[in-house]
């Protein structure tokens, strides 16, 4: 009997959440990057309630560096979250990327992946901007 409460539990507040805050991707695929190739991403979040979602935290790997559009997702509007993988080594990658939002207790994790076949001299740069 535990087991069935505690089931329907989970069903029931992670349809609350995702009814709440709407994601356009959680993962990316680059395939195989070379020199030239963009690293950079967007995730959209769409707040489809009708409160305030605030982003308390992204937590990045040290390769991965992070710009977002705002802090605060209002009712029927987007967030954008940039990511820019910036590799120093070649090969397979997959990083997983916790995001943290005040509607939840437990993240949303964002995955990308790919294989780095050339790294070029912008690895180190932030994201570039919204503009």
């Amino acid at each position: 009997m535990n087991k069935l409460l505690y089931i329907l539990l989970l069903i029931f507040v992670s349809t609350s959440i995702n009814s709440q805050l709407t994601f356009d991707k959680l993962t990316h695929d680059f395939g195989d990057v070379y020199k030239n190739n963009e690293r950079v991403v967007d995730i959209k979040l769409i707040n489809t309630s009708q409160k305030n979602i605030y982003l308390l935290t992204v937590r990045n790997d040290r390769s991965v560096k992070i710009l977002t559009s705002n802090k605060t997702v209002l009712p029927d509007s987007t967030l954008i979250i940039r990511f820019k993988y910036n590799p120093t080594k070649k090969g397979k990658f997959k990083i997983k990327t916790p995001v943290y939002l005040s509607n939840s207790t437990e993240p949303i994790v964002f995955t990308m992946q790919g294989n780095i076949k050339e790294i070029d001299n912008s690895m180190g740069l932030d994201c570039p901007s919204f503009r």
